[in-house]
């Protein structure tokens, strides 16, 4: 049995570790020790060093890989989460709460020219063109931190990190953390309460994921209304998952099993549903004559910033190629629209991470030959499955060596299937579902990243021939996602033989799969409407705390 120990370090590995180590960073820098004293203010102010806000505590859960981005660092097994000053104990629940911003009139200048007025900031030129002062709560302490930026301090617990600019990078109360990008949007908030931890993350792109880590090993993820599971443990059944979701409106469930390899622990997607010899042969073999599908509106569905990237087939001489349309129509339905607000600003007209540098970059469409690869794809799940169905017992121990099905050499292309950012030389791109990547690495690399290489991509997203690296758990959840997809749409052939424009065929015969079978969540479409309400408040409440420090100009005036 695995134990809970073991449970809350596999979810803090696989989701929150690669999300908070910029913030891990910039709270290192901002706590070195203070070796030069900022400038004097314009007005006698006691000034004494303050820590800046820690970075969001790992919450401890079960495996679930909501999210993946680019940043990473050497991981290992995480240990337990730490305790953060102690504002983040789920078991003592939440502490005092934040009083809310104070009076937003008071300035205090940080950094003074010789004339006593305030320090302008320089321009690439050598001008002044703005004349910038931070704005902080009464009663509150600030320090310069090396390098530039100021952590501030508020008695009621409140604390900040703020960047050169006057920009909130970080903000902290008790029972809430948060971090924010260069252009001041907010990256990730950490939300606790007593029955209750949640973290929601946006890509730079604005996409947003929420998480909630609840009492039983229950795990909550949405990224959008109807989007998303509710995860749990199968009494009876060690290292199994049941995740519901949503499937035309209604429960369903699917089941995960937990896996170890050479420190990385991943989840395998497990059939829930086994054909006949015949009907499977059926599918890996082409069509009598080509068949045409009409798709309706669902291609469509979603897809508005995706116009040019993907077009079905007029017609289809093969189940592999009806099949692969249909993931990505299903993928592409899920993609997340452009997000207002998370597009360049004025200030940051060149900055990575679709401020600017993305915005430009048109689609890389889903050719021919990128269809063809994904129909290999198709045809190995269609090839495993069989295999998997002659003996439907539950699978032996795995081998600790054994390759997770995404390192397999045989798994080459995978269908992104959530918003992601990932590395490039000196920045980020964004990555979406429906795009497809390439793996080129057969080794891992440091941090359990493996090397891709984006084949297809929509409008503002990293283009095609980009080589980047991607967390091996994030791929394994792409190669699981795909796995439904195919099954999804074997359920669909086979109920549909002869309909609908497809071909008649064999008898499928389905039958449940005895490992595969698990209860749905009856209560599925009212938790994740929930988390979606909770990750509202969060964001709230981290706007609202933020608010209180930032750049005015000289004047005081905001």
């Amino acid at each position: 049995m695995i134990s809970p120990r073991l449970s809350k370090r596999v979810l803090t590995l696989f989701v929150f570790l690669p999300l908070i180590l910029w913030t891990i960073c910039l709270s290192s820098w901002a706590q070195e020790p203070i070796n030069r004293a900022p400038a004097p203010p314009a007005h006698p102010v006691v000034q004494r060093p303050v820590k800046p806000p820690p970075p969001p505590a790992k919450p401890a859960t079960a495996h679930v890989q909501p999210q993946v981005h680019q940043q990473q660092a050497q991981r290992q097994v995480a240990p337990p989460p730490r305790k953060v000053q102690g504002s983040l104990d789920p078991a003592a629940g939440i502490l005092a709460q934040g009083r809310g911003a104070q009076s937003a009139n008071q300035t205090n200048r940080v950094g003074t020219n010789s004339t006593g007025g305030v320090h302008p900031r320089g321009t690439p030129g050598g001008g002044t063109a703005n004349m910038s002062v931070l704005r902080m709560p009464p009663n509150a302490r600030s320090a310069a931190i090396p390098g530039g930026g100021t952590a501030i301090a508020h008695p009621d617990g409140r604390r900040w990190v703020v960047d050169g600019n006057n920009q909130v990078r970080a903000f902290a109360r008790p029972g809430l953390q948060a971090t924010y990008n260069p252009n001041g949007k907010l990256s990730s908030v950490h939300y606790v309460r007593p029955n209750d931890n949640l973290v929601v993350t946006r890509t730079a792109s604005g996409a947003r994921q929420a998480l909630a880590i609840r009492p039983g090993g229950v795990i909550v993820v949405t990224s959008g209304p109807g989007q998303g599971f509710v995860q749990r443990p199968i009494p009876g059944r060690p290292g199994y998952f049941a995740r519901s979701s949503l499937v035309n409106g209604r429960p369903q469930a699917r089941v995960y099993r937990l896996y170890n390899y050479r420190g990385a622990v991943y989840v395998r997607d497990v059939p829930a549903t086994y054909y006949s010899p015949q009907f499977y042969s059926s599918v890996q073999n082409p069509w009598p004559a080509p068949v045409a599908y009409n798709w309706g509106s669902q291609p469509a569905s979603g897809m508005s910033n995706s116009a040019g990237y993907f077009t079905p087939a007029a017609s289809y001489a093969s189940a592999s190629a009806w099949l692969t349309d249909y993931v990505l129509t299903d993928d592409l339905k899920t993609a997340p629209q452009n997000q207002p607000g998370y597009t360049s600003s004025p200030g940051n007209p060149a900055a990575p991470n679709g401020t600017g540098a993305e915005a430009a970059t048109a689609a890389t469409p889903v050719t021919p030959q990128v269809k063809d690869a994904l129909a290999q794809e198709v045809q190995a799940q269609i090839a495993d499955e069989q295999a998997a169905s002659q003996s439907d017992a539950p699978a032996p121990p795995a081998n600790p060596q054994s390759l997770p099905p995404a390192l397999e050499p045989n798994q080459r292309t995978f269908v992104v299937a959530q918003s992601l950012d990932v590395p490039l030389a000196a920045a980020t791109c964004a990555l979406s579902p429906g795009d497809v990547i390439e793996r080129t690495g057969d080794n891992l690399l440091p941090g359990n990243k493996v090397a891709v290489s984006v084949t297809a991509s929509k409008p503002g997203e990293c283009p095609a021939q980009t080589s980047t690296q991607i967390d091996l758990l994030a791929l394994q959840e792409m190669q699981n996602r795909f796995r439904e997809q195919v099954d999804a749409g074997l359920r669909t052939l086979a109920s549909s033989q002869g309909r609908n424009g497809l071909p008649p065929g064999p008898a499928a015969d389905p039958r449940p799969s005895q490992e595969g079978t698990a209860p749905a969540d009856r209560d599925v479409a009212t938790t994740l409407a929930q988390a979606q309400t909770d990750a509202d408040q969060a964001e709230a409440a981290a706007a609202e705390g933020a608010s209180a420090v930032g750049a005015s100009n000289a004047s005081g005036a905001m």
